[in-house]
């Protein structure tokens, strides 16, 4: 859905009827779970503990973490509920979502920006009534750009980044992932025919 700054707010995207259409009523029900943020704090572990990116105050990240990691293994829901508002007093055209309770600042606190994402998984119960997802995802330590990266024309597709690599190697390809501007989420398995977008970065696996 968007990606996380540690801002009081978050970025989901511009005020389109597409995304109030999805979050059209702000007052039903949203969570996180409890073994989410713990699975969270164990992938980005070793970011906590050496962090490559320029992040402000690391020094204090590897106790950091000791103190995020012990404070949701206190908590004794596994279900954790908040209420999430819209922001409305904000000028122009981007949707910003934001919440004062305890599992959202939670969230806030605990993630790392550049490689932190929120998925939204909007649900509706065997009664019709609806209730949103959350759930913090790494894209697997940030995916670091190569130091040498290839130029494409713009709109080119993932064949053209394959046949620049080398002649014919699309045809060895058995799986391609993207993480990037054009990915729905990090790491997403696409087609030879997706296009790509600027600072993509692409891993290939061959037959």
């Amino acid at each position: 859905m968007g990606e996380v700054h540690r801002e009081a707010k978050f970025y989901v995207g511009s005020k389109n009827s597409s995304n109030f259409k999805f979050f059209d009523d702000f007052s039903r029900k949203c969570f996180f779970l409890k073994e989410d943020f713990v699975k969270y704090l164990g992938i980005v572990k070793e970011k906590y503990h050496h962090p490559s990116q320029p992040y402000r105050e690391k020094n204090s990240l590897k106790k950091d973490w000791d103190k995020h990691f012990k404070e949701i293994n206190k908590v004794k829901e596994e279900i954790l509920k908040f209420k999430l508002d819209f922001k409305k007093n904000i000028v122009g055209i981007r949707m910003y979502l934001n919440s004062t309770d305890k599992p959202y600042i939670f969230m806030r606190k605990v993630s790392l920006p550049n490689i932190t994402y929120i998925s939204v998984l909007k649900l509706k119960d065997q009664n019709g009534k609806i209730s949103y997802y959350f759930k913090l995802f790494a894209d697997f330590f940030g995916k670091d750009k190569s130091p040498k990266p290839i130029i494409l024309e713009p709109n080119s597709i993932i064949k053209a980044v394959a046949e620049k690599i080398l002649k014919k190697f699309s045809e060895k390809i058995k799986e391609t992932k993207i993480w990037g501007p054009s990915s729905k989420f990090p790491g997403q398995k696409i087609g030879l025919k997706h296009e790509l977008k600027d600072l993509d970065v692409v891993e290939f696996k061959t037959k």
